[in-house]
């Protein structure tokens, strides 16, 4: 593929939005234990490595994940937890070097369709940066201001505007805003340490 100054802001066509987890009580209050119980393996404060260890934990998906990995079996989400802490304190993932970090990409294809996976972790989507064109799309991608404010929907650009408009009057939107990871607790399930390597949050496109 050519190099490119597009900036991709939406999905690749026939992508499926994955569903925002809701959680019943019982499911919360499995996660509450797990947590917990997570707390107790921590590393003790003289040693440096903690704060890493915390700061994983804590992570907002971090026990939802493991919980749904091992389809709410308590027992054996504290397993895999104890498992990856070990992995974890072992491999240091936190402080692998950004250059050594390609090498552990190779489910991305599985939660990126090439054609939108930059060229640098092996799709066919080659970015080049140039800022005047990025920042013109992604003001007209997110409806914002030039200057980054945030705009009314009255005084958005034509077609945030429309789509503003179909909101209010009960019409779908035509266009998706987020990227679907369905797959992503599969791969957790089948490999849940190399999953934890990947950054924590690793985006292809702006959500309106």
């Amino acid at each position: 593929m050519a190099k490119t100054h597009e900036v991709l802001v939406l999905p690749a066509s026939g992508t499926e939005i994955a569903p925002v987890h809701q959680y019943n009580e019982d499911q919360k209050a499995k996660m509450k234990a797990l947590l917990e119980h997570a707390h107790t393996l921590v590393l003790p404060e003289s040693d440096s490595y903690r704060e890493w260890e915390l700061r994983w934990l804590n992570k907002s998906d971090t026990i939802p994940r493991y919980m749904r990995a091992a389809k709410w079996d308590l027992e054996d989400a504290k397993k895999r937890i104890r498992g990856t802490l070990q992995w974890r304190r072992e491999f240091k993932p936190d402080l692998i070097p950004p250059e050594e970090v390609l090498s552990y990409f190779q489910y991305v294809l599985e939660l990126i369709p090439k054609e939108q996976l930059d060229a640098a972790f092996g799709g066919d989507f080659e970015y080049e940066f140039e800022p005047v064109s990025y920042w013109e799309q992604i003001v007209s991608a997110c409806g914002i201001a030039p200057d980054g404010t945030r705009l009314n929907a009255k005084d958005a650009l034509p077609e945030k505007a429309e789509e503003a408009d179909e909101k209010a009057n009960g019409r779908p939107s035509h266009a998706p805003s987020v990227i679907d990871h369905s797959k992503t607790d599969e791969i957790m399930a089948r490999n849940p340490h190399e999953f934890d390597i990947l950054p924590e949050a690793t985006s292809i496109s702006v959500a309106a």
